[in-house]
């Protein structure tokens, strides 16, 4: 779960990739809206359905997934 390969990190040179305005500001307006939604205790925390969301989560055993 992350943006880089960790195991590449010391390989090469992270790759340098012009941030577009429109992009990070609707990446800005979604993560906002995902941190409001995990943050209200109204909202019930519940597993996912789809089992292959599973495959590579880092979490899949504290769930119970």
């Amino acid at each position: 779960n992350c943006i880089y390969q960790t195991t590449n990190i010391f390989v090469e040179q992270p790759l340098e990739i012009p941030r577009s305005e429109v992009f990070s500001s609707l990446m800005e307006e979604r993560l906002s809206a995902l941190l409001s939604e995990i943050r209200d205790k109204g909202t019930p925390w519940r597993r996912t359905d789809d089992v292959d969301t599973c495959k590579y989560c880092d979490f899949k055993t504290i769930c119970g997934k």
